[in-house]
């Protein structure tokens, strides 16, 4: 079996890999690890009184700690190789030693490498912590899906100038791209020219009838 470095996913539903085996977590356990790990840095540790107030504002302070507590108390039993990387003291709680997959996918998407791009879209399982919901994500997971989107422009743009021979590579992003953002006329018009370039004019008008109707439904609104 192939080593798995151990990591937390928290693009898409919470998971972690910890010594060999898969964790999906959720609740408050997700948004408490998913809090520390957004943070991209190890070693990171915030008070706990900032963790119980973000995470549980309607509570009064005494309250909210006492939920942190106990969140803690079971998250430690249900993953005990967790306990590698919580740093924990009577006023911090911390999280070290674990590879972020939103903290790779910013790097990646940031850089201009293609390849880069198509690592960035494959680490990309849904968005940001999506079975959670919390002011404190709402602003971090809108951050990411509009890189999510321009990474995915970048990338079946590249592929479908890069030759013949990517076409298809090239519509199975661009394809994506329309699901993920179905209003973006863009994305749209690069389904259409890959269409149309693979010999494909049916499939091409069809797209555009697909547009023209969203964007009357949803904009009243002519391509």
């Amino acid at each position: 079996m192939p080593f798995s470095p151990p990591s937390i996913a928290i693009l898409g539903p919470l998971q972690l890999q910890l010594a060999q085996r898969a964790y999906l977590l959720t609740g408050n356990g997700a948004a408490l690890l998913g809090y520390l790990a957004l943070q991209g840095r190890s070693g990171f540790q915030a008070t706990r009184s900032r963790l119980a107030g973000t995470l549980w504002p309607d509570s009064d302070e005494e309250r909210a700690r006492h939920l942190l507590s106990n969140t803690l108390y079971r998250l430690q039993r249900q993953v005990p190789e967790l306990a590698d990387h919580l740093v924990l003291s009577s006023e911090t709680v911390g999280l070290m030693g674990l590879a972020v997959d939103a903290a790779r996918f910013g790097e990646l998407a940031a850089g201009g490498d293609p390849a880069g791009w198509q690592e960035a879209l494959a680490l990309y399982r849904g968005d940001l912590l999506e079975e959670l919901d919390g002011e404190w994500l709402l602003n971090e997971r809108v951050l990411m899906q509009e890189q999510f989107l321009a990474t995915l422009g970048r990338a079946s743009q590249h592929l479908a100038a890069a030759g013949p021979e990517h076409h298809h590579e090239a519509l199975l992003l661009a394809h994506r791209w329309v699901q993920a953002d179905p209003l973006d006329e863009l994305a749209h018009a690069l389904v259409m020219q890959l269409y149309a370039r693979l010999g494909r004019p049916g499939a091409a008008r069809r797209q555009y009838e697909q547009l023209a109707r969203l964007l009357a439904e949803e904009l009243g609104a002519a391509p």
